[in-house]
């Protein structure tokens, strides 16, 4: 499937532009999530990227990258993106280390950073690499460079699980409080995965729920999926609802996993 033809147009002219801030040392550039699946939804959705480098980013090369998040990220679409060394992908790690990362959580840092305060400084790794890798390797798209099969090594089912699941009902539902919607479906997905082996979206995962009637707090993941699809996430949860739906699935995946 096609991407949309305004997002197309955009993605490229981001691609070009990551191109000219790293020269040759840019191997690749990869697209995974919501928009490489099918269910992005402007407005709410990130535009997920990992970076293949050869080497560690030189500080022209960094800084440029930087600004040109700062100056595009967000105009229209949200940039989530993740500098990885070849180093950093062979061999296969988990925490996966990286070189860089950039969201719109790290925008004030970097926006400091840039105006002249001090470097910023981030974790040597990120366990939810696990995950991203995999979503790529499964469901991810090539847009430069090297291809993907050859460019990340496949993640260990353990490493994937690390990173996406808690047993921990009480770990579960703190998540639920900070993110209802995202919460609820990244359970339903991780369901999906559970019982069939696919790696699916977020809407994916809410329709194998809503289609298996023996499911658990069915009503919850139909309000968490229309929610998700009108892009108004501010739906009111109350916390019974939530501390049962973090009970039942994480028990539910338990199972399904074992």
């Amino acid at each position: 499937m096609g991407l949309p033809w305004a997002i197309a147009a955009w993605l490229s002219d981001i691609v070009e532009a990551i191109s000219s801030c790293l020269g040759p040392n840019l191997e690749g550039v990869y697209l995974h999530g919501s928009l490489a699946m099918g269910c992005f939804h402007a407005g709410t959705s990130d535009v997920d990227l990992l970076l293949g480098v050869g080497r560690s980013l030189r500080n022209e090369e960094r800084d440029s990258l930087r600004d040109l998040l700062l100056a595009r990220s967000g105009d229209p679409h949200p940039v989530e993106l993740t500098v990885l060394t070849r180093a950093d992908r062979f061999p296969w790690r988990h925490p996966m280390p990286f070189d860089l990362h950039y969201s719109e959580l790290w925008r004030p840092a970097f926006a400091a950073e840039a105006a002249g305060g001090p470097r910023v400084v981030q974790p040597a790794g990120d366990g939810d690499l696990a995950a991203h890798v995999a979503m790529l390797l499964a469901r991810g798209r090539r847009l430069r460079g090297e291809p993907i099969e050859t460019a990340f090594l496949a993640v260990p089912r353990r490493d994937f699980l690390d990173a996406v699941f808690t047993s921990d009902a009480g770990e579960a539902l703190a998540e639920l409080r900070r993110t209802p919607v995202d919460g609820i479906l990244n359970l339903c997905r991780l369901g999906l995965y559970a019982r069939t082996g696919k790696l699916g979206s977020k809407r994916e995962g809410a329709i194998f729920a809503l289609a298996e009637p023996g499911l658990p707090e069915l009503q919850t993941v139909a309000r968490a999926l229309a929610a998700y699809e009108s892009g108004n996430e501010s739906v009111g949860w109350d916390e019974p609802e939530l501390r049962r739906f973090a009970t039942e699935w994480t028990e539910a995946v338990a199972r399904w996993l074992a």
